[in-house]
C-alpha cells in the first residue's frame, strides 16, 4: 500500500512540472508575440523618421535653397513692369509658370505655381507664395524676399515638403547684382533619397 501511494505521489509530481512547463511556454509565445510587434513598430517609425543631415549634405541642401531665391529675384528686378493680373509663360523646354502679384510695389506678394516646367538648366513643380519687402520705388531690387511652399515643390533634385518656410535676405553690389543671399530654413527637405527635418538652419551664400 505504501508503494502505491508513493507511485502515485511520483505521477502527480510529474503531471504537475508538465502542466508548470506548458504553463511557460504559454506565457513565453505570448512575450515573444508582443516583443515582435514592437520591433515592427520601432522599424516602421524608423522608416519614416526625419534624420539630421550631415554638414556638406547641410551645406548642399541650403545652396539649392538660396538659388531658388537667387533666380526668383534675378527675374524680378529684371522685368520691365509687374502687372496685377493673374499670368501664364512657357517654360523654356515644356511646362508652364502661373503666378499672380498682390499688394503694392512696396510690400509685393507673388503666388505662383510651376507646371512640370522645365530649363536646360532647372527642373521645377509645385506651388509657392513669394513675400518681398525693403524693393526700390519701381519694386524691383527687393532686400528681403520670404517663401512659403504651399504645395510640395521640387527644385532639380531637392524636394521641399508642404509647409517649408524659407527667408532670406539679400545684399547687393554696386551695379546691383546679387552679393550674398542669407537664408534660414524651417520645414521638411528631401534630398538624395534623404528626408531632413530641419529647424532655423543659417547659410549665407556669396556670389
Amino acid at each position: 500500500m505504501s508503494l502505491y501511494k508513493l507511485f502515485l505521489s511520483t505521477l502527480t509530481s510529474i503531471g504537475l512540472l508538465i502542466f508548470i512547463g506548458c504553463g511557460e511556454s504559454q506565457n513565453s509565445t505570448s512575450q515573444t508575440t508582443r516583443l515582435g510587434e514592437a520591433i515592427s513598430t520601432t522599424v516602421s517609425s524608423e522608416q519614416n523618421a526625419t534624420m539630421a543631415p550631415a554638414s556638406t549634405t547641410l551645406k548642399s541642401i541650403t545652396s539649392n535653397i538660396s538659388k531658388v531665391v537667387e533666380l526668383d529675384t534675378i527675374r524680378e528686378n529684371q522685368k520691365d513692369a509687374i502687372s496685377f493680373n493673374k499670368e501664364t509663360q512657357y517654360c523654356d523646354i515644356s511646362g508652364l509658370i502661373e503666378f499672380e502679384y498682390k499688394g503694392n510695389l512696396q510690400k509685393l506678394k507673388k503666388v505662383e505655381k510651376f507646371n512640370s516646367c522645365k530649363t536646360t538648366q532647372y527642373r521645377q513643380n509645385g506651388y509657392l507664395t513669394f513675400n518681398y519687402a525693403k524693393l526700390d520705388s519701381d519694386g524691383k531690387y527687393p532686400k528681403i524676399v520670404n517663401i512659403t511652399v504651399n504645395e510640395d515643390y521640387t527644385f532639380n533634385d531637392i524636394l521641399l515638403k508642404k509647409g517649408t518656410i524659407i527667408e532670406s535676405q539679400i545684399s547687393y553690389n554696386n551695379n546691383k547684382s546679387i552679393k550674398t543671399i542669407s537664408i534660414k530654413v524651417n520645414g521638411t527637405v528631401t534630398y538624395q533619397y534623404g528626408t531632413y527635418k530641419l529647424i532655423n538652419d543659417t547659410d549665407t551664400i556669396t556670389l
